[in-house]
């Protein structure tokens, strides 16, 4: 037996018209705002308003950046400029608590060892390897 699977699941439904809700409010609220200048204002103010609002409301409900929506960057552009930045840096529980001012000392053995290896001249990268092996 196959199944279906759902295709668009971020899709959102069109619920008035060819808009969906949010695209409607986008629309309605600038809309209504200029439906009130249109009354209230000069002929010229409610024209530039007018412009404006629509502008703002068209790219609020369509504009769509990186498979996001204007509003949403908007939203997380504004939470991330108006919430404090603390940054606290916190010392990993694993680490041993050592004191770096102790100086590291060798044993007689190891010294007997670290004189008798012969630095190579093949490389640079070989002599600072074999260095660090009989540093330990």
């Amino acid at each position: 037996m196959r199944f279906q699977v759902p295709q668009f699941i971020e899709h959102e439904p069109k619920v008035i018209g060819p808009f969906t809700f949010r695209q409607f409010l986008y629309l309605a609220i600038p809309g209504a705002v200029a439906f009130f200048l249109y009354f209230t204002a000069p002929f010229m103010l409610f024209v530039i308003g007018s412009v404006i609002l629509f502008t703002i409301g068209f790219a609020l409900g369509f504009l769509k950046m990186g498979g996001q929506s204007l509003s949403s960057l908007m939203a997380g552009f504004l939470g991330y400029s108006m919430n404090p930045k603390t940054y606290i840096w916190k010392e990993s529980r694993t680490r041993k608590n050592t004191d770096v001012s102790k100086e590291y000392k060798r044993t007689a053995e190891q010294e007997a060892v670290a004189s008798q290896v012969q630095m190579g001249s093949k490389s640079k990268v070989q002599n600072l390897g074999t260095q660090i092996e009989t540093k330990r």
